[in-house]
């Protein structure tokens, strides 16, 4: 069975590790160098706007192994990006039974560390996305985890690059990654700041 974690109080290392990964993406968007926002954005550049954290996004999920072939998958430009499916991630919100499929690239650069354990990928439209969050969905980086039930926490969910610049090339999250819930956590989305 999968539950979603949490109680009547927030955990306070819960919302201290959210607020440690709003910090560092707050911090790479106001770095000159490593930044994806527009030199006129940059200027303007305050903070993205954020979520509160709520721990019932932070959800316990079975992974179930996948040994399908690598899929190619369609990116806001010409560019073709390939993932292998990973695994099908089962969990709960709200009382709802979800799921998603978590990625893995099939080409990665090379650095030799991320070549042989490439990150994973996790892209996802919901409910809030074109109203509230980037129309074309969000993603989280998920860490590989020991076991089959790992945790997964949408208050860590971000936009893509190109939802800031257009010189950005972003995978299009596969229909099948839609859930049809409202995910209020993570990162929101304003044209400019």
């Amino acid at each position: 069975m999968v539950f979603a974690s949490g109680g009547c109080a927030q955990d306070a290392s819960f919302e201290s590790d959210v607020r440690e990964f709003q910090h560092e993406l707050n911090t790479q968007y106001a770095d000159s160098v490593k930044s994806p926002l527009t030199d006129e954005d940059k200027q303007d550049f305050t903070g993205l706007p954020f979520y509160a954290p709520d721990e019932q996004f932070r959800v316990e999920a079975q992974l179930l192994r996948l040994n399908g072939r690598p899929i190619e998958m369609p990116t806001t430009t010409d560019r073709i990006a390939r993932y292998q499916p990973y695994g099908k991630l089962l969990f709960e919100i709200g009382g709802d039974s979800l799921e998603l499929t978590v990625y893995q690239p099939v080409a990665f650069p090379t650095n030799k560390e991320l070549a042989e354990k490439p990150p994973l990928f996790l892209p996802y439209t919901d409910l809030t996305n074109g109203n509230e969050t980037y129309g074309a969905g969000r993603y989280i980086d998920i860490e590989r985890q020991e076991g089959e039930t790992w945790m997964v926490d949408f208050n860590q969910s971000y936009n893509p690059y190109c939802a800031y610049n257009t010189r950005y090339s972003c995978p299009i999250p596969p229909g099948e990654n839609h859930l049809d819930v409202r995910i209020e956590a993570g990162v929101r989305y304003e044209a400019h700041y």
